[in-house]
This record gives C-alpha cells, sequence and structure tokens, in this order.
C-alpha cells in the first residue's frame, strides 16, 4: 500500500482490535473469576444457615429445621438450589425438598476443610458444588463426620455472564469505532502539513510556483530546504547550459566567417594559411572553454561528501610524471576526514587546474593547504614562482587571459576555476603566497 494514510490507518485498526480482543477477554475471565467467587460465598453461606438449622440425635438421625433455611427455593422442587447432608460413605442423611435428581460424585473434604467445583450433568445444567466436611459431637467421647453440600446449578450464572460478554463487547466496539474517528481525524490533522506539501509540489510541476514558499514543520524543513536548493541548482544548471551555448554560438560567428572567406579564394596564400591557423585555433580555444563552463555541475545538497586528500593525491601522482625533470616538492596540509560536498568531475576540474598551473609556474616548491571554517572549507594552493602582478589579478580570472605566453595553454583554466566557484556559491581569491610566488585562496561552503 502507497497511502501513508492507509498505511497508518491499517496499523491503527489492527493495535485497536488485538487491544479490544486482548481486553475483552481479559475483564471476561476476570468477572468469570469474580462470578464463581461469588457463586462459592453465596453457597458458604448456606452451609453455614444450614448448619444452624441442623440437629443430630443421639442415634445419629439429622434433623434440619426447613423453617430456618435462608433461602425458600430450597423448598421448591427442581429450583436450582440445593442442599444435602452426607454420611461418610455417602449415604444421603437428608436432601432439601428441592433436591429430586441424584447427587454428583464428589470426594469428601477433610474435616474443616472446602471443596468447590463444577459438576456436569447428562442433558441438564451442570451444578457448583459447595461440600464442607464437618465432626459433630454427639457427647465428650462420641462424634460424627458428616459432609454438607450446597448445590447450585450454572444457568443464572451462565445468563449472567452471556448478558455481561454482550454488554462488555458492545461497549468495547463503540469505544473501538469513536476511537477509530478520532483516529481519522487525529490523522487527517496530522498529515496535513503533507497534503500541503504535496499541493507545492505540484504547483511547481505545473509551473505555477517556482520553488516550495512558507513556513514548514521542523521535520519537513529539512526537505523542503534541500528540495529548494535542488531546483535553484537546475535551474542554474540550464541558465547555464543556455548562456553556454548561445556564446558558443556567438563566438564562434567571426572565426567561421573569416574561415569561409578564406575558403573561397583559391590557391590559399602562406598568410592565409597563417590566419587560418589562427582562427582555428580561436575556436578550438572558445570550444572548449564553453564545454567545461557548461560541463560544471554546481551546487547541490542532496550531494555526498568527497574526501579531499585522496583526490589531491591521485592529482600530485599525475603531476609528479608530468613534470618529473624538475623535482618539485609537494607539501600537503589536509586532513584526512575533511570533506566537501561537491561532483567528482568538478573538483578534479578545480584541483587539477590549479594544481597544474602551480606545478607548471613554480620553481621547486607547491604547498597545498585545506581546512575547515565554519561552514565553509579554506583551499590554499602556494608556489614559489613569479607569482600573479596585482594589476592583473582580476583579467587573469577571465577567460583567454594568459601572464605567462612562452608555456603552452590557452588561458582559460584559471577562468574555468572561476565559473565553477561561482556554480557552488564559492569564491576564488588570487594573492601573495609567503613562499614567494602565486597564492590561489577558494572558499567552498560544505
Amino acid at each position: 500500500m502507497n497511502s501513508l494514510k492507509g498505511r497508518l490507518l491499517i496499523a491503527a485498526i489492527l493495535v485497536l482490535a488485538a487491544f479490544i480482543i486482548f481486553t475483552g477477554l481479559a475483564l471476561e475471565r476476570a468477572f468469570h473469576r469474580g462470578a464463581e467467587q461469588a457463586v462459592q460465598d453465596r453457597l458458604q453461606g448456606l452451609i453455614y444457615a444450614i448448619l444452624g438449622a441442623t440437629e443430630v440425635e443421639s442415634d445419629g438421625r439429622v434433623r434440619v429445621a426447613l423453617g430456618d433455611l435462608p433461602d425458600e427455593r430450597l423448598l421448591l422442587p427442581d429450583s436450582g438450589l440445593y442442599a444435602a447432608i452426607l454420611s461418610p460413605d455417602g449415604e444421603s442423611l437428608w436432601r432439601s425438598p428441592s433436591l429430586f435428581s441424584s447427587l454428583p460424585d464428589i470426594a469428601a473434604p477433610g474435616v474443616g476443610e472446602w471443596r468447590f467445583e463444577r459438576a456436569e450433568r447428562q442433558d441438564e445444567w451442570p451444578l457448583f458444588v459447595l461440600a464442607f466436611g464437618v465432626r459433630w459431637a454427639l457427647n465428650d467421647e462420641e462424634h460424627r463426620r458428616f459432609t454438607f453440600l450446597a448445590l447450585e446449578d450454572t444457568k443464572g450464572f451462565e445468563h449472567q455472564l452471556r448478558d455481561f460478554r454482550g454488554t462488555l463487547f458492545g461497549w468495547l466496539i463503540a469505544a473501538a469505532i469513536l476511537l477509530l474517528l478520532t483516529q481519522l481525524l487525529v490523522l487527517r490533522w496530522g498529515l496535513s502539513p503533507l497534503r500541503k506539501f504535496a499541493r507545492e509540489l505540484r504547483a511547481i510541476e505545473a509551473g505555477q510556483k517556482e520553488q516550495l514558499e512558507g513556513r514548514h514543520h521542523d521535520e519537513l524543513r529539512p526537505l523542503a530546504n534541500a528540495l529548494n536548493a535542488l531546483l535553484r541548482s537546475e535551474r542554474s544548471r540550464q541558465t547555464r547550459y543556455r548562456n553556454a551555448l548561445a556564446d558558443l554560438a556567438h563566438s564562434l560567428k567571426t572565426p567561421l566567417a573569416v574561415l569561409r572567406g578564406l575558403a573561397d579564394r583559391a590557391p590559399a596564400a602562406e598568410e592565409d594559411t597563417a590566419r587560418l591557423s589562427e582562427q582555428v585555433a580561436r575556436m578550438d580555444q572558445i570550444v572548449e572553454y564553453q564545454l567545461k563552463r557548461a560541463a560544471a555541475v554546481g551546487s547541490q545538497t542532496l550531494m555526498r561528501q568527497i574526501e579531499l586528500r585522496p583526490v589531491v593525491d591521485k592529482i600530485l601522482r599525475a603531476l609528479k610524471k608530468v613534470y618529473h625533470h624538475k623535482s618539485i616538492d609537494y607539501t600537503i596540509n589536509i586532513p584526512l576526514t575533511l570533506r566537501v560536498r561537491v561532483d567528482e568531475g568538478d573538483l578534479m576540474e578545480v584541483l587539477g587546474n590549479l594544481l597544474d598551473n602551480a606545478a607548471k609556474c613554480c620553481h621547486k616548491h607547491v604547498k597545498v593547504t585545506a581546512s575547515l571554517d565554519g561552514r565553509s572549507v579554506q583551499w590554499l594552493v602556494d608556489d614559489d614562482g613569479l607569482g600573479f602582478p596585482p594589476e592583473q589579478r582580476e583579467a587573469v580570472l577571465e577567460r583567454g587571459v594568459r601572464l605567462d605566453t612562452r608555456r603552452e595553454g590557452q588561458g582559460i583554466g584559471l577562468s574555468v576555476v572561476a565559473e565553477i566557484m561561482r556554480a557552488y556559491g564559492g569564491t576564488i581569491r588570487l594573492d601573495e603566497s609567503p613562499l614567494g610566488g602565486a597564492r590561489v585562496a577558494l572558499v567552498w561552503p560544505v
């Protein structure tokens, strides 16, 4: 089942049903024990009354004053309440006028002991039987043993139990229905923030809203913030793609026009060949820059965090092979546990460009430092090369601007880094390094 409300409702119904069943059985069992105890107490009082109305003659005959019996049902035939007095061998010495049927077999209790049990009868209601053992003193030397019995059929008890069971489960079912209705209202009220959340998402899908708005509950606020960040990132990415492609198309117009003009001229002169090569190189530079801009993923809150140190080590292993002739001394000060939320491709692009530039421009030493500062990661890449002239530090972040034209390159590395940093909401700053060369400082939000 995909509905949260349905799942919660089914769970509530199952829990409530189990509660009602177990509660009903427990209450019924408790009532059953209480009712049986009440029957036993009533029969015990009856035996005490019969003891008080009984006289034993010297010859052992038993007489009971019927007028002293406490319950008139003992005088009515087959009334459901019976009494008897038995000898030690089970012979009936006295029976109440209400008892006509045979007595059930019951073990005689010891003197002063009580025995309460339920006796089954064929084709008749079962009987509750209470037996009490008595030693009756005829004189100082002679005693007689008797067993006093009080019996009551279970008809009234079963009717009482059935009425209680019906009333109990009737009220429990009524309470269950009331609780389920209450649960529905509670679910409707409790899930209303989710319904509002879903309506806002549908409005965004329909183009009526750009992001989730208003105040959200504590449990939904992180999700709302993450979705809003994801939506902003997606819109930013689409805008970058459109702008990059538009810039690419616009930038290629002039070189293509020159190439088209040169292609119309034949045969090609040496001067034209040089111009053609220049324009082809320019086109290659433009295409590479714009594609790198479009490839930058940008910040996403739901993106996994990546450890910095392994990425730096991987890049430096490659650079050591490329610049092995310079014997560069690399110093790395990055905690092993430091992580940043970034696309791995963007991270490789940023660090690759910065470390490649540092290795290319340094004399002998490159230092990489990273640390967590509040809600951002501070990166520093230092070298001991010539550094950045103060008046050209801003310009070098623009596409195609190179300070050193003697080395290979198209002047787009730092501009791509700046573009990626802007996409993630970070900053880049060029400065003078304590090593005497250039320092590139990045601030990357975590």
